[in-house]
């Protein structure tokens, strides 16, 4: 009778420390996952960060090469224009002086013809008027001649500089949206492992909780368990 009193005092003991260990394990287990879910969480938020640091400085990058090349093309495009204007200006010039010239020689050849002879007088001014009409209308259509082929060529400058910088615009544009899809597919890939690292976290806490409802209260830990006492329920005596 004293022995079964005793025998059943050992196994009323060893039962009480068995689910102590148990609850030791169980709350082992518990904070290894909580610590493993942080540090998931940690990992996912740097992994964020990164990808957002990098987007932004490539924005910023972009942005800049942009604003970089519009100002070279407006720099370009002032210069054409100013170029463009003093060649006009400089024509101008050329054809009032041209001008000048022409009216200074013939005024001279009609006093010079005034004082050879009286009697030509009326016949010497009319040709020279009329010359002088012909000279004036050649000088213009030369002058718009000049003037149109000036403004055709600055134009063409113009779209030729406005077509490269729609070019390199469109360039950039394509690389961003690239770089964009690159991200979106790394942050998917990034949740996706999260979610199966999540989900195979589960699944051992399953198996750990089966096999311990079929080992009678003996757990055992899974294949790869971060307790390395898993093995003695009596470890934490």
């Amino acid at each position: 009778f004293w022995m079964n009193l005793q025998n059943l005092s050992l196994l009323t003991a060893a039962e009480s420390k068995l689910s102590e260990a148990k609850k030791k394990y169980d709350q082992m287990v518990e904070n290894k996952q909580l610590e493993l879910s942080r540090h998931l969480k940690e990992i996912s938020q740097r992994n964020d960060q990164a990808i957002n640091h990098i987007k932004r400085k490539y924005e910023l990058e972009n942005m800049e090469i942009v604003n970089k090349e519009k100002e070279k093309a407006d720099k370009a495009i002032a210069e054409i224009e100013a170029k463009c204007g003093q060649k006009i200006e400089e024509c101008k010039e050329e054809q009032r002086q041209q001008l000048m010239r022409i009216q200074d020689e013939h005024t001279l050849l009609v006093t010079q013809m005034k004082q050879e002879h009286d009697k030509r007088q009326a016949s010497l001014i009319a040709e020279h008027n009329e010359q002088l009409k012909r000279t004036q209308l050649q000088a213009e259509n030369e002058f718009k001649e000049k003037t149109m082929f000036m403004r055709n060529d600055h134009e063409a400058q113009i779209k030729a500089l406005r077509c490269e910088l729609e070019d390199e615009c469109r360039k950039l544009e394509e690389e961003l949206h690239l770089q964009k899809s690159k991200e979106d597919r790394q942050r998917a890939l990034l949740q996706l492992q999260w979610k199966v690292m999540s989900d195979k976290s589960k699944e051992d806490q399953e198996v750990n909780s089966k096999q311990s409802i079929k080992g009678g209260g003996h757990p055992h830990p899974s294949k790869g368990s971060l307790n390395p006492y898993a093995e003695d329920p009596y470890a934490f005596d």
